[in-house]
């Protein structure tokens, strides 16, 4: 799996409905895709990670991550996955 956990982020979002937090992530070659304004479509070899939490509450209002629910990952690769779109899934469950 590629070293995400040094990534830069993206964007994040809260899912009301799973109670969890997320992390978009992109490697180098995603973060200068954006900064060139060269997403549509997306360089061969830009890959994302969204890393999900569960949300913590304090009953105060303030919210922090909890445990490691999973890490998905997006490769581009417009030749080797032809039959995609040129995008490849992966996705890893829980903290093991």
């Amino acid at each position: 799996m590629p070293d995400y956990k040094h990534w830069k982020a993206i964007s994040s979002t809260d899912r009301l409905d799973d109670q969890t937090l997320r992390l978009i992530l992109g490697s180098d070659a995603a973060i200068k895709a954006i900064a060139e304004h060269r997403t549509n479509p997306w360089p061969n070899s830009a890959t994302f990670a969204k890393v999900a939490w569960l949300q913590l509450d304090d009953r105060h209002g303030h919210v922090q991550a909890g445990a490691l629910v999973q890490v998905k990952l997006m490769i581009r690769d417009s030749k080797k996955y032809s039959a995609t779109k040129g995008w490849e899934w992966a996705r890893w469950r829980g903290g093991a």
